[in-house]
């Protein structure tokens, strides 16, 4: 065991509060040898004793130690001893199967209201008290979570970008009206993203089928139609809105527009902004 430092609070008295200490040196023992047939988990953990809390013993004190678990064809670490904290676990295969491992297991201590992390969604479930005011960090998923009840809800970013204003004169094909760049989805797995398009359009004499389509790194993901025409001064309010499910990465979003068939084109349209919005991770 190397050097470090910790925090305890292990006793089943309220009151006795926390204990700190530190291992300052390089702590070595033996591990037991390995099954001719199956694997084995062991662990390494630390022991408090402080006699003036009945824990037994004349000197207060942490010691680092190590329990030796059952070996079987699915092995389970023996559970931890009381007034102790599990540090690691040595994973022990079978004899000739090579070389023990370790996995860390020991949480990870913060001052009150701060950020907790830890490794893995398994780990996040075991916490008991991620809240909104101190969230959990998932270090493997790379995102924020707080507790809801009983469970666990991601946090969303609450990122937001707005194309600037573009007025685009329509006609048949394609024509970009507005696009957010570079837009970041944090993090190691799928955000949800909502993309949100809100303008008005005003045309001619013309009638026909004014589309919009909604695009994500130039690839059509939804489109709407608004029928418009035959009155001079005919105004259309837009009013369109899609939710995806986003990789990590940099993503470009834009909404093109095309006039429909029925309709070569009209006098002018605006799409007033775009709106790409970080819903947060997808659990």
């Amino acid at each position: 065991m190397r050097p470090h430092a910790g925090v305890l609070d292990v006793l089943p008295a309220a009151e006795s509060g926390p204990y700190g200490y530190a291992i300052d040196a390089n702590v070595t023992g033996t591990v037991t040898a390995a099954n001719a047939s199956n694997p084995r988990r062991d662990i390494v953990y630390v022991e408090l004793v402080d006699p003036a809390e009945g824990t037994g013993g004349t000197t207060p004190g942490v010691t680092p130690k190590y329990l030796a678990g059952t070996a079987a064809a699915t092995p389970v670490a023996p559970a931890t001893p009381a007034r102790s904290m599990l540090l690691a676990e040595i994973n022990v295969p079978a004899a000739g199967g090579g070389n023990p491992t370790v996995t860390w297991r020991a949480p990870v201590a913060v001052a009150a209201g701060g950020i907790v992390p830890v490794r893995t969604t398994a780990e996040r479930d075991a916490v008991t008290y991620g809240t909104a005011d101190a969230p959990v960090f998932v270090s493997l998923l790379g995102d924020l979570y707080r507790g809801v009840g009983s469970s666990f809800a991601p946090i969303g970013t609450g990122r937001t970008a707005v194309a600037a204003f573009t007025a685009t004169g329509i006609g048949t094909g394609q024509i970009l009206n507005a696009q957010v760049p570079g837009f970041v989805v944090p993090g190691k797995q799928a955000h949800a993203v909502r993309v949100q398009v809100t303008g008005w359009l005003f045309n001619g004499a013309n009638a026909g089928n004014y589309t919009l389509f909604l695009r994500q790194n130039d690839a059509v993901v939804a489109e709407t139609q608004i029928p418009y025409g035959n009155g001079y001064g005919d105004r259309r309010t837009v009013a369109f809105e899609f939710t995806a499910t986003v990789q990590p990465g940099a993503h470009k979003f834009d909404v093109v527009s095309a006039s429909g068939s029925a309709s070569a084109g009209y006098d002018t349209a605006k799409t007033c902004q775009l709106t790409v919005t970080d819903l947060g991770p997808v659990s």
